[in-house]
């Protein structure tokens, strides 16, 4: 009876012992440790591009080929005046300067009133030649002014070269009939050539 009991004790002890343990259990207390994932990183496909950098460019200063020729303003042109013989008042010439070769020889005529303006362009035969009148006459019969216009050489030494000098003669006739002007320019040989004849 003894040996039954025993061994009825061992065996409960027994299957106590298992259930204690638990089936898949540790002894004494277990903590379960979650292992953090890092997320990946995403890593990108293209390297960045550069913002591209402005180079001011500098825009190249224009320089004018062609320098202007300056015109010397009438007021201050040289101007010559003539002793008058009536019915020619008076008589004053204004030298303006240089003028072309294609004007050379040419002249016009407008009136004011008792004033006659002739504008021309005469040859001179040398860098010294200046326009100058040479004679006003008036002819009663056929009611015309006669103007006359030659060069003058202004200096002893001056380079022989043919030159082409714009005038304005001015003259005032009084106490006459007036219906006609005519103008030539004096050659070098004593000599003149009508350039401009018409009615006023």
């Amino acid at each position: 009876m003894r040996r039954r009991r025993l061994l009825a004790a061992v065996a409960a002890a027994g299957v106590a012992g298992c259930v204690g343990d638990g089936t898949g259990g540790t002894d004494g207390d277990t903590t379960d440790t979650e292992t953090a994932t890092d997320s990946p990183t995403e890593t990108p496909t293209g390297e960045p591009t550069d913002s591209p950098t402005e180079t001011a460019t500098e825009t190249p200063t224009e320089t004018p080929t062609d320098t202007p020729t300056e015109t010397p303003s009438e007021t201050d042109a040289p101007t010559v005046t003539y002793t008058a013989t009536d019915p020619v008042e008076r008589a004053v010439l204004t030298r303006l300067g240089d003028c072309t070769a294609e004007d050379g020889g040419t002249a016009t005529v407008a009136r004011d009133g008792d004033t006659v303006r002739a504008t021309g362009c005469i040859q001179g035969p040398s860098g010294c030649s200046e326009a100058a009148i040479r004679e006003t006459a008036y002819d009663d019969g056929a009611n015309r002014l006669d103007v006359v216009v030659e060069t003058v050489e202004t200096a002893d030494i001056c380079t022989q070269q043919l030159v082409y000098r714009r005038y304005r003669a001015e003259i005032e006739v009084a106490g006459a009939s007036l219906d006609r002007v005519r103008v030539s320019h004096a050659d070098g040989s004593g000599g003149s050539t009508v350039v401009a004849e018409t009615d006023v």
